[in-house]
């Protein structure tokens, strides 16, 4: 069967890292995959600042995705991050604002010295 199950997990106001959720994450695969969760996204709380956002795909057995990072749960799919990261090899690069997101990318099938492209992605 397909996985079609997101869940959100929110943390109130902490300093929990990032190895520490792909820890947890990574230790409850088999019940993840179970009930079928195909993402899980933990929100981090940080008083009056906007939250934290952490992915956890299970398509990367659970690891978290740094492209995603920071990311409002809809933005990997809004941005169509998934179709250039099967062509690209990519580093996001700070920006400003949030419905923002740069990358810089590498051409995956091409030989050494490959051309790097830079990607602005936003929403409106």
């Amino acid at each position: 069967t397909a996985q079609t199950n997101v869940m959100t997990v929110r943390i109130a106001s902490g300093e929990t890292t990032a190895e520490e959720l792909e820890s947890a994450m990574i230790a409850n695969k088999d019940k993840l995959n179970m009930l079928g969760i195909r993402t899980v996204t933990v929100l981090q709380t940080r008083g009056k600042s906007d939250p934290y956002y952490f992915s956890f795909p299970s398509c990367d057995g659970f690891k978290e995705d740094p492209l995603r990072r920071g990311m409002r749960p809809t933005f990997h799919h809004l941005l169509e991050l998934g179709r250039l990261t099967d062509n690209y090899a990519l580093e996001r690069i700070k920006a400003v604002g949030r419905n923002v997101q740069i990358y810089v990318g590498s051409e995956k099938t091409a030989r050494r010295n490959a051309a790097q492209v830079v990607f602005v992605r936003g929403i409106t």
